[in-house]
């Protein structure tokens, strides 16, 4: 439990490196007892394995990263093949995907857990897969698409920035100037003083109304 512990801890890359080998071993003794059939431990290990080389990235060691981050890959990808659709593997193998522009598969993993029942895929988890599949559809360039999925997005989870933003910036594009400045001033009154997104927002903000001559 210990072992699944360091690797629960989401979004951090700090952990010492005594710890994720510490991991690394105990999720691979199991992968390997129990005869690769367990996709909880392989989504697992996928997870450490990327945190190995999103570390070797930052120490600049670019083939290491390159081979933890395949390895990752296909630890994330087994844990799909014996769970299909399984969100916990599938939003991290979205990740890598991106990393090597591999846009027409995540838009496929995503829309495909957009499919599933909200047993599945809880609300914060469903408004993260509008996120990330606004984004893949933006860089391919269909705006109107990717502007109704971080709209979905934020009818899920309405204070949420990280879809608001991309939000406006799609807004600015078809010059909905009007919208654009009502949702970033609805949020620069809701953050907090001390929120660090809040100068960003402000930023965006005092930019718009400049250029509107405001």
């Amino acid at each position: 439990e210990h072992h699944l512990a360091i690797v629960s801890s989401q979004g951090r890359s700090d952990e010492e490196p005594e710890s994720l080998a510490q991991a690394r071993s105990w999720l691979e003794s199991q992968r390997d007892w129990t005869l690769f059939a367990d996709p909880g431990v392989h989504q697992q290990l996928g997870l450490v394995y990327r945190r190995l080389g999103m570390r070797a990235s930052q120490e600049q060691n670019l083939e290491a990263a390159s081979a933890w981050m395949e390895r990752a890959e296909a630890q994330l990808r087994r844990a799909l093949e014996l769970l299909p659709a399984f969100p916990q593997a599938a939003l991290p193998l979205t990740d890598l995907l991106n990393l090597r522009q591999g846009w027409p598969e995540v838009e496929q993993v995503l829309t495909g857990l957009l499919e599933l029942p909200p047993s599945r895929v809880p609300p914060a988890m469903r408004a993260e897969v509008h996120w990330k599949l606004g984004h893949v559809i933006q860089r391919q360039e269909r705006l109107p698409e990717a502007e109704q999925q971080f709209r979905s997005a934020l009818e899920i989870s309405p204070d949420w920035l990280p879809a608001a933003l991309p939000l406006t910036d799609i807004l600015l594009e078809r010059n909905a100037w009007d919208e654009a400045e009502a949702i970033l001033a609805s949020f620069l009154e809701q953050l907090p003083a001390d929120d660090p997104n809040r100068n960003e927002v402000m930023r965006r903000l005092e930019l718009l109304r400049q250029y509107r001559g405001r």
